[in-house]
């Protein structure tokens, strides 16, 4: 019984992971376009939308691919209440592999793009949106009733 709870607990924090990275997409272009609106390395002040453009496709693929790439990094077979610099270098190192991915996708895929600094923003976005998830699933577990949700039921 435990298995299959720890199992299911796992299948929702990574669909939760995936939807996390595709919104850490999502802000980042959202703070490119509306507050950080620099020439720097041939790029422009304006940039395309993001409903009905590649980046909206892009963060699409995000969604099923965030957990395999966390899940490469061992991510998700850490203990339930991993040391904070563990956990850290794993949501790091996954979102440098996503930026790869991302960058290697933009260079075949979409190269009308021309905001490469939404790329830049992805990185810390995703660390601060999964690690905020992360610390709040910390906190549920180490409270009373996240104690008693995770303890061994005996009939």
């Amino acid at each position: 019984m435990l298995r299959r709870e720890r199992e299911l607990r796992t299948q929702i924090q990574k669909l939760l992971d995936g939807l996390l990275f595709a919104l850490a997409l999502w802000l980042a272009h959202y703070l490119r376009a509306n507050f950080l609106r620099i020439e720097i390395f041939g790029g422009t002040d304006e940039i395309e939308g993001f409903q009905n453009t590649s980046w909206f496709w892009l963060s699409l693929l995000l969604i099923p691919a965030a957990p395999f790439i966390l899940e490469t990094q061992g991510f998700y077979s850490r203990p339930l209440v991993a040391r904070r610099r563990i956990t850290y270098w794993q949501l790091t190192r996954a979102a440098l592999l996503a930026v790869i991915i991302l960058v290697s996708l933009l260079f075949f895929f979409f190269k009308e793009l021309r905001a490469r600094s939404v790329v830049v923003l992805f990185v810390p976005a995703v660390v601060l949106l999964v690690g905020m998830k992360e610390e709040l699933l910390r906190q549920w577990v180490k409270s009373r009733i996240g104690q008693t949700q995770l303890l061994k039921r005996l009939i």
